[in-house]
């Protein structure tokens, strides 16, 4: 795993080097969040690993969850694990192996070699997790990501003949509707429309994607904005609005020198709107 600790100033993942337990990093993103994981990956080589004194991993000692340089885990934004909130940032990754349970621990320093130095009052966050079998023994330990939704994914670490499964979850949408806001303060109509066209687009944040519709407008009034406004409007039920922005749009659309995309399904659906239909 490794002989010796090392100063500081060269606890980094170099990789001008090989190295007996390969440097390795994987990603995921869910909802607007993304969780980066970066780790050493020892090989079993017919070693015990969860067992006693002298096994890879011994069973109550706080262990590196990888090899040389204590794994980090980097979120984005603020984030639930196993329900309980962790904030944006990067931590050094440990876990106590159990024989029943697992602690997973968030470090405030996330740059020390292995678990030489750790210290557990600068722990942000401990968790207990159960770990389950794998199907087949894992050689090399790996870390990966299953089950990704808009709002959750769990982080799995597997080595051996277990798995220890980290469940991960954040606000995604009120996080999303945040950042929306926050984006839409810009000269470039694009922005505020992306968002907007996708709150409508996933029937999700509609009245945030209102406003965001109604800033695009504002900033360029096209075929795109003025068609988007109007479909929010039908949205709301407010036909007569809805029938005024989109005979505007398709007045402007005719004018162009290449119809846009969809110019006669939206035509289909503005005619829709007029009342004595």
């Amino acid at each position: 795993m490794a002989l010796a600790a090392v100063p500081a100033s060269a606890q980094q993942r170099d990789a001008s080097l090989p190295r007996l337990s390969p440097s390795a990093s994987v990603s995921q993103s869910f909802g607007v969040t993304t969780v980066s994981v970066t780790y050493g990956r020892p090989s079993i080589k017919g070693r015990p690993v969860f067992a006693g004194d002298g096994s890879l991993a011994p069973l109550g000692q706080v262990w590196r969850a990888g090899a040389d340089e204590a794994s980090t885990v980097t979120f984005t934004t603020p984030v639930r694990v196993e329900g309980k909130t962790l904030g944006a940032g990067t931590y050094g990754l440990f876990a106590v192996p159990g024989a029943s349970v697992w602690t997973v621990a968030f470090n405030a320093v996330p740059n020390q070699w292995g678990a030489f130095t750790y210290d557990l009052s600068k722990d942000v966050l401990r968790v207990d997790v159960i770990p389950t079998p794998s199907p087949a023994s894992v050689e090399q330990f790996q870390v990966t990501f299953e089950a990704a939704t808009d709002t959750s994914t769990t982080l799995i670490l597997a080595w051996d003949g277990l798995r220890v499964p980290v469940r991960l979850s954040a606000d995604t949408y009120s996080l999303l509707e945040a950042q929306g806001d926050l984006a839409a303060d810009t000269t470039d109509w694009r922005v505020p429309f992306r968002y907007a066209n996708w709150a409508l687009a996933q029937n999700r944040l509609l009245d945030a994607g209102q406003r965001w519709a109604v800033r695009a407008l504002a900033l360029d009034a096209n075929f795109s904005t003025l068609r988007l406004a109007a479909l929010y409007a039908a949205a709301r039920a407010d036909y007569t609005t809805a029938l005024r922005l989109g005979q505007d749009a398709l007045a402007l659309g005719r004018t162009l020198p290449t119809p846009p995309q969809g110019l006669a399904d939206f035509e289909r659906r503005v005619q829709a709107w007029h009342p004595q239909r």
